[in-house]
């Protein structure tokens, strides 16, 4: 019977700047791995506060314990922070999956009582490095995840290509068109689209701006100048719609705009996906706690980010494991575990 032998972390780093955790659980069977995705920039006292809770705390009440017991494991794990516990819980579920003889992905749909579905990736659409419009990314319907890597890298060149016949805005020796000045990079993409005939590559959009004090949007970046474009509620629901109607776009992440009645009516009307990827992330794994609830972004469909700088391909079997709709992730290395495991 496998049991948990040790628990043990260390600090990831990025650029020579600690970043985030890794948790390591040994049992019987081997060691497994788990890095905590970064929700936001942590701090390197925080880091190694984590460090420390897993050693003094976490270590001390799950070593020893078997495998078989996991319902008791996951209580005791669900008792410290819900950021701590996301890669605790990864290491319990893959040693479990081996425990159990079955794949990682597999166990945790069997787990979680989850179909398996057939994920769509929304991908950011990084172009090149003189010319960046990355807040922008491809999302595919009803797609393999093959033709979809496959049709995201003809986009890419594409606009590329166009791109070569515009002539943008510089600023810090990069070029990027951004879509707080003009149109341009939507303009690119859905001629990109429309050049490969390509009917089931959609626009997602990061649609955030700050609201002041009066209410009013600013959708000024900040570059050279510092003038700012403040718009109304009215002003900005009509923007909004205007996009909406002129270009292929499906997704949105306007997480902060979902309290406007004026912007939740145009999401209703063009049909648009509208994800709330901070709240998503923390309530995903929150619901954990509450035992095997999934966080519902929309009325239909289920997403998840997965934070680039952390290579982890388990989150991957994971998310598959529960039945993700759709996951952003720019990873090259996580993007094609998730055409591996589609295979």
């Amino acid at each position: 019977m496998s049991k948990i032998n040790k628990l043990q972390s260390r600090v990831i780093y990025c650029d020579d700047v600690a970043t985030s955790i890794e948790i390591e659980l040994h049992t019987d069977a081997g060691a497994f791995r788990a890095a905590l995705p970064r929700f936001k920039a942590f701090e390197k006292q925080t880091i190694l506060n984590y460090m420390d809770i897993v050693k003094s705390q976490i270590a001390t009440i799950v070593v020893g314990v078997s495998l078989a017991d996991l319902q008791s494991l996951e209580k005791t794990v669900a008792k410290f922070s819900y950021e701590l516990t996301i890669p605790i819980y990864q290491c319990l579920y893959q040693a479990a999956s081996v425990y159990n003889r079955m794949p990682y992905y597999k166990f945790v749909s069997k787990h979680f009582n989850q179909e398996i579905k057939q994920t769509q990736l929304i991908i950011p659409l990084m172009t090149g490095p003189k010319f960046s419009i990355s807040d922008y990314c491809i999302c595919f319907e009803q797609t393999s995840l093959q033709d979809q890597v496959i049709n995201y890298s003809k986009i890419r060149q594409e606009v590329l290509k166009l791109a070569q016949k515009h002539k943008p805005t510089v600023s810090k020796n990069l070029i990027s068109l951004n879509l707080y000045d003009s149109e341009e990079p939507i303009k690119l993409i859905s001629q990109a689209i429309k050049t490969l005939q390509l009917e089931n590559a959609f626009i997602y959009l990061n649609f955030n701006p700050k609201v002041d004090q009066n209410g009013r949007f600013d959708i000024h970046i900040k570059q050279e100048t510092e003038k700012k474009d403040l718009m109304s509620l009215a002003e900005y629901s009509s923007l909004l719609n205007v996009l909406c109607m002129n270009y292929p776009i499906r997704m949105l992440d306007s997480t902060s705009l979902s309290r406007y009645e004026d912007i939740c009516q145009v999401v209703a009307k063009h049909k648009i996906l509208n994800f709330a990827f901070g709240n998503a992330q923390k309530i995903t794994f929150q619901a954990l706690k509450n035992f095997h609830e999934i966080q519902i972004c929309t009325e239909d469909a289920k997403m998840f980010e997965i934070c680039g700088d952390v290579e982890d391909v388990g989150l991957v079997h994971f998310l598959m494991g529960l039945g993700f709709d759709y996951v952003k992730c720019g990873n090259a290395l996580q993007i094609n575990e998730f055409v591996r495991l589609s295979e």
